[in-house]
């Protein structure tokens, strides 16, 4: 009898780490509509972007978890840094919910040709906190002359949980904020979306001149 007990709990860390959760990697892709309006000049040489209220669903994540995603803009669809440029997007806890966090992970910038630049590795955390964020871009000399179209990351946590319940935190990006911008740029049309302007405006051009002709031919009968 003494040598099963003895047997059992020998076996107990096993059975308990194969019945532990495994680490999810939880994955997210982001389009942020930024508008004219919502630019800030902060100087006589940058502006900057204060997104707030995005309100993307809600996701649990708990230590361990690897999370990953893209987030990509849309309306203002091209940033044009200045020397020092930088996103920092934010992400709320859940409802009545305070968290302890702490992460390490990575983010790249986005250029208008699809191209990862300027990488940059970050460590953070804190306790009974409402929100986390994280940053993206740094000094970026050598990209001056490309626009930024988003930001990939990939962050690992290793602890993440309501601070008072210690179950899994939720999480929902609320805002972005973009400093260092020296311009902005609106997405250029695709070729189809010429074809089509091209065509509506050729049409309408058409009927209007049918129009003309027939309210002329209306005037002399």
């Amino acid at each position: 009898m003494k040598s099963c007990l003895y047997i059992a709990l020998a076996l107990t860390p096993f059975v308990s780490a194969m019945t532990a959760t495994k680490a999810a990697t939880i994955h997210r892709d982001y389009v942020v509509d930024l508008q004219p309006s919502d630019i800030e000049r902060k100087d006589s040489s940058s502006s900057a972007i204060f997104k707030r209220g995005i309100y993307s669903d809600w996701f649990e994540a708990r230590s361990g978890d690897t999370f990953t995603g893209t987030i990509r803009f849309s309306g203002i669809s091209q940033l044009h840094p200045t020397e020092r440029f930088g996103i920092d997007p934010g992400f709320f806890f859940g409802q009545n919910q305070d968290a302890s966090y702490r992460m390490r992970g990575y983010t790249t910038l986005i250029d208008k040709n699809g191209n990862l630049i300027n990488p940059y590795y970050f460590f953070s955390g804190g306790d009974n906190r409402r929100y986390f964020n994280f940053g993206a871009g740094g000094w970026i000399r050598d990209h001056l002359n490309t626009s930024i179209t988003g930001v990939v990351f990939s962050l690992e946590f290793n602890l993440l949980q309501d601070s008072r319940s210690k179950n899994p935190a939720r999480l929902q990006l609320y805002n972005v904020t973009i400093g260092g911008i020296r311009s902005v740029a609106a997405p250029v049309p695709e070729p189809a979306t010429w074809a089509m302007m091209i065509l509506g405006l050729t049409g309408a051009g058409l009927a209007l001149r049918r129009q003309r002709t027939t309210n002329a031919a209306d005037a002399l009968a």
